[in-house]
């Protein structure tokens, strides 16, 4: 479920990611004020802003047992990906309950990340 939900997040396929979720999911972006309650508001949220598809990349990891992905959005200037925040999985019963973002860069060094990511590591 979890690989689904990468491929889907990385195609910006709507439809399969909100197949992945519970009736009741929610998304959430602590300290910003945002949170989507259900499937439709998530999947709004998620029309109106363009962070996810084909320019994202997820690095798997894990926080508190849960998983969890450091995202690598593009640099304009530098031509990079960067690392931009992370993302949290709360999966219930097979499906994701709670997708959790943490933004900033100030957070990618508690996971071991680099702040630059070399496509070539992951091959």
């Amino acid at each position: 479920m979890v690989d689904r939900f990468v491929d889907a997040f990385q195609r910006g396929d709507l439809d399969r990611v909100l197949d992945l979720l519970t009736d009741d999911a929610r998304l959430s972006m602590p300290p910003e004020p945002i949170q989507c309650n259900g499937p439709a508001a998530i999947a709004e949220f998620l029309r109106q802003r363009r962070f996810w598809g084909p320019e994202l990349t997820l690095v798997p990891t894990r926080a508190n047992n849960q998983p969890a992905f450091v995202y690598y959005l593009p640099d304009p200037t530098e031509h990079v990906p960067r690392a931009h925040g992370v993302m949290v999985l709360t999966v219930a019963d097979g499906q994701i309950s709670t997708l959790t973002r943490f933004g900033g860069r100030g957070i990618i060094a508690r996971f071991g990340m680099p702040d630059v990511l070399d496509r070539s590591a992951l091959t």
